[in-house]
């Protein structure tokens, strides 16, 4: 079909609405009729009449040759000729009401747009295919206007059949004349509607206005109400005394779960809609209005259409005649389904947090783990109105579940239902044995039906358990248990309560940790008590032995002060003695002999010397006090500089150091340290010793260091033990014993010693003295 041959239809379908009122004013100014609720019908049947007598369109949808009808805003078929019921409805089936795209086709979206578009727009139009009940095909132009009258969205639907136009390919000349003539026609009768029209009385026209105005008021408060009560889910209801009646609003209908356009709810019908147990509460409450002439309310359980359960407030109000009697029952029914399963999770949220404070508290006042789950069992029973819950302890060498607390409707529940295992067997597949093995909780809604529980239904169902759940519980991140509860109400654990019960058995599991921890503290205590005990056993014994050894050592420095310097003074002085006399009977060989004994002789004496230098060292006590390094160095250093020597030496002393220590001590060491640089730096023609401070991984170290001859780092080991030396004695004599003193004396001081150094290059010997030292 060409645009041209649908623009033309198009055309003619407006002119012909144009012809149709046109037609209708002036059989009504004929008749001198003015009232506009006298309005004819044309030719829609009574099956599927009009919604709105007082309609205008509903005489122009009479006077249609075509299928004809008008839509509501949602699209529902407000009414129609007898042609569109012919052509599109079933048999003996109302179409008022329905969906136009369930009439005329299948959700076509491209109708659905053309509506849209109407509306918008003020019209649209679009071909269409429809198949009847006896598998015909036709085509239709489907026309549609926006009607102007009132300010509602309804709209008018023209249905033209094309079909010949289709099939056969009408030219477009032909439609063009039938357009034409009707023009013409429709033209004619128009000059004279028009003049008929200018006789009418303004009078009438204004007493439309106001009629329609009024009607549009008030279909605007019926809907608002009809609107209010889809949002508050309330539908009222009458019953007359006299004629037994019993009428209810749409709003009702719904809340019971049928369709609007369904009829009239019988007696039986609606008994069956109610739970027995209030049946006789209703007849009850209803009397007792009637009698005492009040309003009266109850709340009541019902079983939708479908099914489901809700739970409604019925109102019961009585209403009086002129004489004061009682002719009806009014009343409400609001669905609080919604409201009634809000309260009931919040009084279940808050017993579950009411459990959860108690449990806090128990665990605060209790310290063995017996109690704690026996009494966490109590308190889920006694405050959380569980119907019974308890504690199995795994048993990993039988690998079985052990109860070792419960409360509640037990009643040998746990000894019917025997051993529970907590291996991948069906026995330890129920809600105790998978929390257990898979360490998370797990559930089981509804034990009637759900095949986890098959095992345990029977006796579950004896004791009028419906739903269960266990939680682990954990020792340090291992599972060592399950809590288990059961409940009389199928379907009761959602996430809420899951996440809720999941903290009590946290809070639990957390006891049970502070438990073991504190126990292990107390261990501890009582072990660290006992190695105290023995510690100062080990420390007396020790400071005898320490005191034994002290005395030792005092017995053998004052042998080696007097017993050994005695004879050694002895072989010196008959030697010298010796020397003296007989000279010249000596020889020359015997005179290097002399030398060699005498100069022994005074090397041990450095020997036992040092050594006493070194006991003392270990026996002097400690002072704690501020130490000028600085000064003590620098007299050190004028002392080396007095000696007579015949080579130039530069001792560089930085400024400002201090140390808090023994000052004697601290002066010993430097001597020996400083003496030893002085001794190693003899052979060079120019020696440099410097003694300073640096920090070496954050500590204050000093350091001295010269360039002198050095050693081989790796005979460093030996540096410091005692008569350790690193050079030849006829090279550069000493006894050893000098860095042992200084080692000594550091670690007194609680710090460390260490030394670099390379031949030829010189060595730094660094320490450290802490202050917490003393």
């Amino acid at each position: 079909m060409t645009d041209v041959e649908k623009q033309l239809i198009i055309e003619n379908n407006e002119l012909r609405i144009r012809l149709a009122e046109n037609k209708m004013l002036i059989n009504a100014l004929k008749d001198d009729d003015t009232d506009s609720n006298q309005v004819m019908t044309g030719d829609c049947p009574n099956n599927a009449g009009s919604s709105s007598k007082d309609d205008p369109y509903e005489f122009i949808i009479g006077e249609m040759k075509e299928s004809a009808c008008v839509l509501s805003e949602d699209n529902s078929i407000i009414y129609c000729n007898k042609l569109f019921v012919e052509t599109f409805a079933i048999a003996g089936v109302s179409i008022l009401g329905k969906d136009i795209l369930k009439v005329v086709s299948r959700n076509d979206k491209n109708i659905m747009e053309t509506l849209q578009r109407a509306r918008k727009k003020g019209k649209s139009s679009i071909v269409i295919t429809f198949i009847n009940h006896t598998d015909v095909v036709k085509y239709f132009l489907l026309s549609v206007s926006s009607l102007s009258y009132n300010s509602s969205f309804e709209l008018f639907l023209l249905f033209t059949d094309i079909t010949e136009i289709k099939d056969n390919r009408l030219t477009n000349e032909l439609l063009l004349n039938h357009a034409r003539l009707a023009a013409l026609n429709i033209m004619e009768d128009e000059i004279s509607a028009k003049n008929e029209l200018a006789k009418t009385n303004k009078k009438l026209i204004e007493e439309i206005r106001e009629r329609k105005k009024s009607e549009l008021e008030l279909q605007q408060s019926r809907f608002n109400l009809l609107e209010a009560q889809k949002i508050a889910r309330i539908g009222n209801w009458i019953y007359d005394l006299k004629s037994k009646q019993l009428v209810f609003s749409d709003e009702i209908y719904r809340i019971f779960g049928f369709e609007l356009s369904h009829h009239a709810l019988s007696y039986e019908e609606l008994k069956n809609l109610i739970r027995p147990e209030y049946w006789q509460p209703i007849d009850e409450t209803s009397q007792a209005a009637i009698e005492e002439g009040v309003n009266k309310h109850l709340e009541i359980k019902i079983h939708r259409r479908n099914g489901e359960s809700c739970t409604v407030y019925v109102i019961f109000t009585p209403e009086f005649n002129a004489a004061g009697k009682i002719i009806k029952l009014n009343g409400t029914v609001q669905d609080i389904t919604e409201r009634k399963k809000i309260e009931e999770a919040l009084i279940k949220v808050n017993r579950l947090y009411n459990v959860i404070s108690r449990i806090n508290q128990m665990i605060v006042h209790n310290q063995r783990r017996e109690t704690i789950f026996s009494e966490a069992c109590n308190i889920v029973i006694r405050h959380g109105k569980f119907r019974m819950a308890w504690i199995g302890l795994l048993d990993e060498e039988k690998e079985t579940i052990v109860p070792v607390a419960w409360a509640g409707a037990e009643h040998g529940y746990l000894k019917k239902i025997k051993v529970i295992p907590y291996t991948n067997i069906p026995e330890g597949n129920g809600p105790t044995g998978l929390a257990i093995r898979k360490g998370k909780y797990f559930y089981c809604n509804d034990i009637a039906h759900d095949p986890v529980m098959s095992l345990w239904k029977e006796e579950a169902l004896e004791r009028n358990f419906r739903a269960s759940i266990a939680f682990p519980i954990r020792l340090f991140g291992k599972v060592i248990g399950a809590f288990t509860i059961y409940v009389t109400e199928p379907h009761f654990f959602n996430q809420t309560e899951i996440d809720l019960l999941s903290q009590v058995t946290s809070d639990i599991s957390f006891a049970l940790e502070v438990i073991e921890t504190e126990q292990k503290r107390l261990e501890a205590e009582k072990a660290i008590k006992k190695m105290n005990a023995e510690l100062e056993q080990r420390v007396n014994l020790r400071t005898q032995q320490l005191e034994q050894a002290n005395k030792e050592l005092e017995a053998f420095t004052y042998s080696v002060s007097h017993d050994l310097r005695a004879p050694l003074r002895n072989i010196n002085g008959w030697s010298q003695v010796l020397l003296d006399e007989c000279k010249e009977s000596l020889g020359e060989n015997g005179l290097k002999y002399m030398d060699r004994v005498l100069s022994e002789t005074l090397r041990m004496n450095n020997l036992i010397e040092d050594l006493m230098k070194l006991s003392r060292v270990t026996l002097i006590e400690k002072k704690k006090e501020s130490v000028d390094l600085t000064g003590i160095a620098n007299t050190i250093a004028h002392r080396l500089q007095d000696k007579p020597i015949n080579h130039q030496l530069e001792i560089i002393v930085q400024p400002g150091l201090r140390a808090t220590g023994d000052p004697r001590l601290l002066e010993i060491a430097l001597t020996n340290l400083l003496e030893n640089s002085y001794k190693f730096t003899g052979k060079l023609s120019h020696a440099v010793i410097e003694f300073g401070e640096s920090t070496i991984d954050g500590k204050q170290t000093f350091w001295v260091r010269d360039n002198g001859v050095g050693f081989d780092m790796a005979n460093a080991k030996n540096l410091f033990g005692v008569f350790q030396r690193m050079h030849n004695q006829n090279d550069f004599p000493g006894t050893g014993i000098g860095l042992a003193t200084v080692q000594r004396i550091i670690h007194r001081h609680d710090g460390i010693i260490w030394a670099n150094s390379k031949i030829n290059e010189g060595t730094t010997f660094y320490f450290t003295i802490p202050e917490e030292s003393f």
